[in-house]
Protein backbone atom coordinates (compact mmCIF):
# COMPACT_ATOMS: atom_id res chain seq x y z
CA UNK A 1 0.00 0.00 0.00
CA UNK A 2 1.14 3.57 -0.63
CA UNK A 3 1.12 4.35 3.07
CA UNK A 4 3.55 1.56 4.01
CA UNK A 5 6.69 3.74 4.23
CA UNK A 6 4.90 6.13 6.56
CA UNK A 7 3.49 3.22 8.55
CA UNK A 8 7.03 1.88 9.04
CA UNK A 9 8.26 5.32 10.04
CA UNK A 10 5.50 5.72 12.62
CA UNK A 11 6.23 2.29 14.07
CA UNK A 12 9.87 3.31 14.42
CA UNK A 13 8.88 6.55 16.12
CA UNK A 14 6.65 4.64 18.54
CA UNK A 15 9.67 2.53 19.56
CA UNK A 16 12.03 5.51 19.83
CA UNK A 17 9.60 7.63 21.81
CA UNK A 18 8.31 4.97 24.23
CA UNK A 19 11.18 5.06 26.78
CA UNK A 20 11.23 8.86 27.31
CA UNK A 21 7.42 9.00 27.36
CA UNK A 22 7.21 6.24 29.95
CA UNK A 23 9.82 7.95 32.14
CA UNK A 24 8.02 11.27 32.01
CA UNK A 25 4.61 9.79 32.78
CA UNK A 26 6.06 7.76 35.66
CA UNK A 27 7.53 10.94 37.15
CA UNK A 28 4.24 12.84 36.83
CA UNK A 29 2.30 9.97 38.38
CA UNK A 30 4.64 9.81 41.38
CA UNK A 31 4.36 13.58 41.85
CA UNK A 32 0.58 13.36 41.79
CA UNK A 33 0.54 10.42 44.21
CA UNK A 34 2.49 12.49 46.73
CA UNK A 35 -0.32 15.06 46.62
CA UNK A 36 -3.14 12.58 47.22
CA UNK A 37 -4.91 9.37 46.23
CA UNK A 38 -7.26 10.82 43.62
CA UNK A 39 -4.59 12.96 41.87
CA UNK A 40 -2.42 9.84 41.72
CA UNK A 41 -5.23 7.77 40.22
CA UNK A 42 -5.97 10.45 37.64
CA UNK A 43 -2.31 10.72 36.61
CA UNK A 44 -2.01 6.93 36.46
CA UNK A 45 -5.06 6.60 34.20
CA UNK A 46 -3.80 9.47 32.05
CA UNK A 47 -0.52 7.61 31.63
CA UNK A 48 -2.28 4.44 30.47
CA UNK A 49 -4.36 6.45 27.99
CA UNK A 50 -1.31 8.34 26.69
CA UNK A 51 0.65 5.17 25.96
CA UNK A 52 -2.10 3.92 23.65
CA UNK A 53 -1.85 6.85 21.24
CA UNK A 54 -0.64 6.49 17.65
CA UNK A 55 1.72 9.47 18.20
CA UNK A 56 1.28 10.84 14.68
CA UNK A 57 1.72 14.40 15.97
CA UNK A 58 4.98 13.63 17.72
CA UNK A 59 6.31 11.94 14.59
CA UNK A 60 5.39 15.04 12.59
CA UNK A 61 7.45 17.20 14.96
CA UNK A 62 10.40 14.92 14.22
CA UNK A 63 9.72 14.99 10.46
CA UNK A 64 9.41 18.78 10.42
CA UNK A 65 12.73 18.99 12.26
CA UNK A 66 14.60 16.56 9.99
CA UNK A 67 13.12 18.04 6.81
CA UNK A 68 14.29 21.49 7.93
CA UNK A 69 17.90 20.51 8.54
CA UNK A 70 17.80 19.32 12.16
CA UNK A 71 20.39 16.73 13.16
CA UNK A 72 19.99 15.98 16.90
CA UNK A 73 17.70 12.94 16.65
CA UNK A 74 17.69 12.12 20.35
CA UNK A 75 16.80 15.67 21.41
CA UNK A 76 13.93 15.99 18.92
CA UNK A 77 12.31 12.70 19.97
CA UNK A 78 12.47 13.84 23.58
CA UNK A 79 11.00 17.28 22.76
CA UNK A 80 8.37 15.97 20.36
CA UNK A 81 6.49 14.26 23.18
CA UNK A 82 5.16 17.61 24.39
CA UNK A 83 2.51 17.60 21.67
CA UNK A 84 1.42 14.05 22.48
CA UNK A 85 0.96 14.84 26.17
CA UNK A 86 -1.08 17.93 25.34
CA UNK A 87 -3.08 15.97 22.78
CA UNK A 88 -4.22 13.44 25.36
CA UNK A 89 -5.42 16.35 27.51
CA UNK A 90 -7.43 17.70 24.58
CA UNK A 91 -8.99 14.28 23.99
CA UNK A 92 -10.14 14.10 27.61
CA UNK A 93 -11.93 17.43 27.22
CA UNK A 94 -13.27 16.46 23.80
CA UNK A 95 -14.84 13.31 25.27
CA UNK A 96 -16.66 15.39 27.88
CA UNK A 97 -18.04 17.76 25.25
CA UNK A 98 -19.07 14.95 22.91
CA UNK A 99 -20.30 12.72 25.75
CA UNK A 100 -18.15 9.87 24.45
CA UNK A 101 -17.70 6.87 26.72
CA UNK A 102 -14.81 5.25 24.88
CA UNK A 103 -11.35 6.46 23.93
CA UNK A 104 -8.44 4.42 22.56
CA UNK A 105 -10.27 1.26 23.52
CA UNK A 106 -10.57 2.37 27.15
CA UNK A 107 -13.44 4.01 29.06
CA UNK A 108 -13.07 7.79 28.74
CA UNK A 109 -11.64 9.52 31.82
CA UNK A 110 -14.87 11.23 32.87
CA UNK A 111 -16.86 8.00 32.55
CA UNK A 112 -14.40 5.78 34.43
CA UNK A 113 -14.13 8.21 37.34
CA UNK A 114 -17.89 8.76 37.43
CA UNK A 115 -18.27 5.00 37.84
CA UNK A 116 -15.60 4.92 40.53
CA UNK A 117 -17.26 7.74 42.47
CA UNK A 118 -20.70 6.14 42.23
CA UNK A 119 -19.20 3.00 43.78
CA UNK A 120 -17.30 4.87 46.51
CA UNK A 121 -19.65 7.72 47.44
CA UNK A 122 -23.32 6.77 47.60
CA UNK A 123 -25.80 9.49 46.67
CA UNK A 124 -23.22 11.71 44.95
CA UNK A 125 -23.67 13.38 41.58
CA UNK A 126 -21.20 10.94 40.05
CA UNK A 127 -21.51 12.22 36.48
CA UNK A 128 -20.69 15.79 37.44
CA UNK A 129 -17.82 14.76 39.70
CA UNK A 130 -16.37 12.46 37.03
CA UNK A 131 -16.38 15.34 34.54
CA UNK A 132 -14.83 17.68 37.10
CA UNK A 133 -11.96 15.28 37.75
CA UNK A 134 -11.43 14.74 34.03
CA UNK A 135 -11.33 18.49 33.44
CA UNK A 136 -8.63 18.85 36.05
CA UNK A 137 -6.32 16.17 34.71
CA UNK A 138 -6.86 17.52 31.18
CA UNK A 139 -5.75 20.98 32.34
CA UNK A 140 -2.73 19.45 34.08
CA UNK A 141 -1.78 17.81 30.78
CA UNK A 142 -1.42 21.18 29.04
CA UNK A 143 1.10 22.28 31.64
CA UNK A 144 2.90 18.93 31.63
CA UNK A 145 3.18 19.46 27.91
CA UNK A 146 4.74 22.91 28.31
CA UNK A 147 7.07 21.55 30.99
CA UNK A 148 8.24 18.89 28.57
CA UNK A 149 8.93 21.43 25.82
CA UNK A 150 10.63 23.90 28.18
CA UNK A 151 12.90 21.17 29.51
CA UNK A 152 14.02 19.97 26.09
CA UNK A 153 17.64 20.11 24.94
CA UNK A 154 17.26 23.10 22.59
CA UNK A 155 18.34 26.71 22.95
CA UNK A 156 15.95 29.05 24.82
CA UNK A 157 15.19 31.11 21.72
CA UNK A 158 14.11 28.02 19.75
CA UNK A 159 12.01 26.71 22.65
CA UNK A 160 10.36 30.13 23.02
CA UNK A 161 9.48 30.19 19.30
CA UNK A 162 8.05 26.67 19.59
CA UNK A 163 6.02 27.61 22.68
CA UNK A 164 4.61 30.67 20.87
CA UNK A 165 3.43 28.44 18.02
CA UNK A 166 1.91 26.01 20.51
CA UNK A 167 -0.02 28.79 22.26
CA UNK A 168 -1.27 30.17 18.94
CA UNK A 169 -2.61 26.89 17.60
CA UNK A 170 -4.07 25.56 20.85
CA UNK A 171 -6.15 28.75 21.08
CA UNK A 172 -7.40 28.08 17.56
CA UNK A 173 -8.31 24.51 18.55
CA UNK A 174 -10.60 25.89 21.27
CA UNK A 175 -12.28 28.19 18.74
CA UNK A 176 -12.76 25.32 16.30
CA UNK A 177 -14.08 23.09 19.05
CA UNK A 178 -16.59 25.79 20.02
CA UNK A 179 -17.82 25.84 16.42
CA UNK A 180 -17.99 22.04 16.40
CA UNK A 181 -19.93 21.84 19.67
CA UNK A 182 -22.77 23.93 18.23
CA UNK A 183 -22.60 22.10 14.91
CA UNK A 184 -25.67 20.01 15.72
CA UNK A 185 -28.77 19.68 13.58
CA UNK A 186 -28.01 22.90 11.71
CA UNK A 187 -28.06 22.27 8.00
CA UNK A 188 -27.78 25.95 7.15
CA UNK A 189 -24.11 25.41 6.39
CA UNK A 190 -22.06 24.87 3.30
CA UNK A 191 -19.04 22.72 2.64
CA UNK A 192 -16.65 25.66 3.00
CA UNK A 193 -17.93 26.36 6.53
CA UNK A 194 -17.56 22.72 7.58
CA UNK A 195 -14.05 22.52 6.12
CA UNK A 196 -13.26 25.64 8.13
CA UNK A 197 -14.41 23.93 11.32
CA UNK A 198 -12.18 20.95 10.50
CA UNK A 199 -9.29 23.36 9.91
CA UNK A 200 -9.48 24.99 13.31
CA UNK A 201 -10.56 22.09 15.50
CA UNK A 202 -8.12 19.55 14.12
CA UNK A 203 -6.28 19.99 10.80
CA UNK A 204 -3.99 22.83 11.88
CA UNK A 205 -3.30 21.39 15.29
CA UNK A 206 -2.82 17.80 14.10
CA UNK A 207 -0.38 18.49 11.29
CA UNK A 208 0.55 22.16 10.81
CA UNK A 209 1.55 22.83 14.42
CA UNK A 210 3.85 19.79 14.83
CA UNK A 211 5.61 20.39 11.52
CA UNK A 212 6.22 24.08 12.24
CA UNK A 213 7.43 23.36 15.78
CA UNK A 214 9.87 20.81 14.41
CA UNK A 215 11.12 23.36 11.88
CA UNK A 216 11.77 26.13 14.44
CA UNK A 217 13.54 23.70 16.75
CA UNK A 218 15.87 22.94 13.82
CA UNK A 219 16.79 26.62 13.62
CA UNK A 220 15.75 29.76 11.78
CA UNK A 221 13.82 28.89 8.60
CA UNK A 222 12.98 30.80 5.45
CA UNK A 223 9.45 32.08 4.97
CA UNK A 224 9.21 29.78 1.96
CA UNK A 225 10.02 26.67 4.02
CA UNK A 226 7.54 27.59 6.73
CA UNK A 227 4.83 28.27 4.15
CA UNK A 228 5.46 24.96 2.39
CA UNK A 229 5.20 23.10 5.70
CA UNK A 230 2.02 24.97 6.55
CA UNK A 231 0.38 24.19 3.18
CA UNK A 232 1.45 20.54 3.29
CA UNK A 233 0.30 20.19 6.89
CA UNK A 234 -3.07 21.76 6.24
CA UNK A 235 -3.85 19.49 3.28
CA UNK A 236 -2.61 16.51 5.31
CA UNK A 237 -4.72 17.58 8.28
CA UNK A 238 -7.86 17.92 6.20
CA UNK A 239 -7.35 14.43 4.78
CA UNK A 240 -6.75 13.14 8.32
CA UNK A 241 -9.88 14.76 9.78
CA UNK A 242 -12.14 13.77 6.88
CA UNK A 243 -10.98 10.18 7.33
CA UNK A 244 -11.61 10.57 11.07
CA UNK A 245 -15.21 11.60 10.34
CA UNK A 246 -15.62 8.64 8.00
CA UNK A 247 -14.29 6.31 10.72
CA UNK A 248 -16.61 8.02 13.20
CA UNK A 249 -19.56 6.69 11.20
CA UNK A 250 -18.25 3.64 9.33
CA UNK A 251 -15.22 2.58 11.37
CA UNK A 252 -14.77 -0.65 13.27
CA UNK A 253 -14.94 0.24 16.98
CA UNK A 254 -12.56 -2.58 17.86
CA UNK A 255 -9.92 -0.87 15.68
CA UNK A 256 -10.71 2.81 16.25
CA UNK A 257 -11.22 2.46 20.00
CA UNK A 258 -14.11 4.92 19.94
CA UNK A 259 -17.81 5.02 19.10
CA UNK A 260 -18.98 4.82 15.48
CA UNK A 261 -22.50 5.98 16.32
CA UNK A 262 -22.09 9.06 18.54
CA UNK A 263 -21.91 11.52 15.62
CA UNK A 264 -25.28 10.28 14.35
CA UNK A 265 -26.89 10.15 17.78
CA UNK A 266 -25.55 13.59 18.70
CA UNK A 267 -26.83 15.00 15.42
CA UNK A 268 -23.49 16.32 14.23
CA UNK A 269 -23.58 17.81 10.74
CA UNK A 270 -20.52 16.21 9.16
CA UNK A 271 -19.60 16.46 5.48
CA UNK A 272 -21.40 13.13 5.04
CA UNK A 273 -24.62 14.47 6.52
CA UNK A 274 -24.38 17.78 4.69
CA UNK A 275 -23.96 16.08 1.30
CA UNK A 276 -27.00 13.88 1.84
CA UNK A 277 -29.19 16.72 3.09
CA UNK A 278 -28.19 18.87 0.12
CA UNK A 279 -28.20 16.22 -2.62
CA UNK A 280 -30.11 13.16 -1.43
CA UNK A 281 -33.67 12.19 -2.41
CA UNK A 282 -36.58 13.32 -0.25
CA UNK A 283 -36.95 9.77 1.06
CA UNK A 284 -33.27 9.60 2.01
CA UNK A 285 -33.49 12.98 3.75
CA UNK A 286 -36.55 11.91 5.73
CA UNK A 287 -34.84 8.68 6.80
CA UNK A 288 -31.74 10.50 8.02
CA UNK A 289 -33.64 13.32 9.77
CA UNK A 290 -35.74 10.79 11.69
CA UNK A 291 -32.57 9.30 13.23
CA UNK A 292 -30.05 12.14 13.31
CA UNK A 293 -29.83 13.70 16.77
CA UNK A 294 -31.82 10.96 18.50
CA UNK A 295 -29.60 10.17 21.47
CA UNK A 296 -31.63 7.01 22.11
CA UNK A 297 -31.46 5.71 18.53
CA UNK A 298 -31.05 1.93 18.39
CA UNK A 299 -28.15 0.23 16.62
CA UNK A 300 -30.61 -0.83 13.91
CA UNK A 301 -31.63 2.80 13.35
CA UNK A 302 -28.00 3.94 13.28
CA UNK A 303 -27.27 1.27 10.70
CA UNK A 304 -30.20 2.55 8.61
CA UNK A 305 -28.64 6.03 8.73
CA UNK A 306 -25.32 4.60 7.57
CA UNK A 307 -27.07 2.84 4.70
CA UNK A 308 -28.62 6.05 3.31
CA UNK A 309 -25.28 7.85 3.64
CA UNK A 310 -23.92 5.19 1.29
CA UNK A 311 -26.87 4.93 -1.10
CA UNK A 312 -27.09 8.71 -1.48
CA UNK A 313 -23.49 8.89 -2.67
CA UNK A 314 -22.41 10.88 0.40
CA UNK A 315 -19.74 8.41 1.47
CA UNK A 316 -18.26 8.20 -2.02
CA UNK A 317 -18.20 11.99 -2.34
CA UNK A 318 -16.44 12.52 1.00
CA UNK A 319 -13.89 9.80 0.24
CA UNK A 320 -13.06 11.56 -3.04
CA UNK A 321 -12.72 14.86 -1.19
CA UNK A 322 -10.18 13.28 1.16
CA UNK A 323 -8.26 11.93 -1.85
CA UNK A 324 -8.11 15.46 -3.27
CA UNK A 325 -6.26 16.63 -0.17
CA UNK A 326 -4.00 13.56 -0.28
CA UNK A 327 -2.89 14.50 -3.80
CA UNK A 328 -2.30 18.10 -2.76
CA UNK A 329 -0.17 17.16 0.26
CA UNK A 330 1.78 14.53 -1.73
CA UNK A 331 2.60 17.17 -4.37
CA UNK A 332 3.84 19.63 -1.72
CA UNK A 333 5.87 16.98 0.13
CA UNK A 334 8.46 16.85 -2.65
CA UNK A 335 9.17 20.57 -2.27
CA UNK A 336 9.79 20.51 1.48
CA UNK A 337 13.08 18.62 1.45
CA UNK A 338 15.65 17.43 -1.05
CA UNK A 339 16.34 14.26 0.93
CA UNK A 340 14.67 11.44 -0.99
CA UNK A 341 13.95 9.24 2.02
CA UNK A 342 12.11 12.05 3.83
CA UNK A 343 10.28 12.98 0.62
CA UNK A 344 9.06 9.42 0.30
CA UNK A 345 7.93 9.28 3.94
CA UNK A 346 6.02 12.59 3.61
CA UNK A 347 4.33 11.44 0.39
CA UNK A 348 3.51 8.06 1.93
CA UNK A 349 2.10 9.79 5.01
CA UNK A 350 -0.40 11.63 2.85
CA UNK A 351 -1.69 8.29 1.53
CA UNK A 352 -1.72 6.75 4.99
CA UNK A 353 -4.19 9.39 6.17
CA UNK A 354 -6.95 7.76 4.12
CA UNK A 355 -5.73 4.17 4.33
CA UNK A 356 -5.79 4.04 8.13
CA UNK A 357 -8.57 2.20 9.98
CA UNK A 358 -7.93 3.67 13.41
Amino acid sequence: MKGDKARDYLEGYLERSAPPLNRFLKTKTKEAERVGKIPGQLASYFAKLSKKGKRIRGALVELGYLASGGTDKEAIVDASLFVEIGHTGLLIHDDIQDRDELRRGMPSVHSVFAKKISEDVAGSDAGHLGMSLALNVGISAYFWSLERLAGSNFSPDRVLSAAALYAKYIQRVSYGQALDVINVLSIEKNEKELINILKYKSAEYTCVLPLLVGAVLAGEQSKKQMKLLEKYGLALGWAFQIQDDLLGTFGDQSKTGKSNSSDIREGKVTLLVLHLLKHGSEKQKRTLRAILGNIDASEEEVEKARAVLVSSGAREYVEKLAEKYVKESAFLAKKITQEKYLQNVLVSLAHLMVERTS
